[in-house]
């Protein structure tokens, strides 16, 4: 199976849970989470703004603000091809504004991708290997190429039913550290 007929087959797997069930588990994904040492120590954290049929992000992004860690969110920047991503402070959900895909994004400064020690990673599918395959743009396997990854961690949120025993991987693509579900920890072989 190639990686445009994994992302359909996710896709549909996701439009069948309902808002309850994504909540549901979305909460227990947050347990897995906040039970993880490397993130325990995390002082600077960068989520993502979920958006329909991912692991939902808002209660995570709360406590972890609440329990005085340093909170980021992804912000576009640039048009088509030349976008990328910077990793933008936020203090208040009230302050941020949807773009150009409806995404919430925040208005605050960029902080450098060094600074940052672990990264939340949004995907469609991922393996036992941490392997990941995101919507198709690059946007985030680019901008995780630039992380030092001895010193920021990549943490993928996801459910069971994005989990399979390989997916197709390209060099470009960037493996995550970690991938929590909300039944699981898995951890990438050093």
């Amino acid at each position: 199976m190639d990686k445009s007929e994994l992302r359909q087959m996710v896709k549909n797997r996701l439009g069948a849970l309902s808002p309850t069930e994504i909540v549901q588990k979305s909460e227990q994904v947050r347990v897995q989470l906040f039970s993880m040492p490397v993130f325990k120590r995390a002082k600077t954290v960068m989520f993502y703004a979920s958006t329909k049929g991912e692991v939902h992000t808002p209660p995570m992004i709360v406590d972890a603000m609440n329990s005085g860690k340093t909170v980021l969110l992804p912000k576009m920047d640039g048009e088509r091809s030349l976008t990328k991503i910077l990793a933008c402070k936020v203090s208040d959900f009230e302050e941020l504004v949807p773009n150009k895909f409806g995404i919430p994004e925040p208005r605050g400064a960029s902080v450098p991708i060094e600074l940052i020690d672990v990264i939340i990673v949004p995907g469609l599918a991922f393996d036992e290997k941490c392997s990941r395959i995101g919507r198709g743009h690059g946007y985030f396997d680019k901008f995780l190429a630039l992380a030092d990854k001895k010193s920021t961690r990549f943490i993928a949120l996801a459910f069971e039913l994005q989990l399979f025993s390989q997916i197709p991987s390209e060099p470009h693509d960037v493996p995550m550290h970690a991938v929590v579900t909300e039944k699981r920890i898995i951890e990438a072989q050093q």
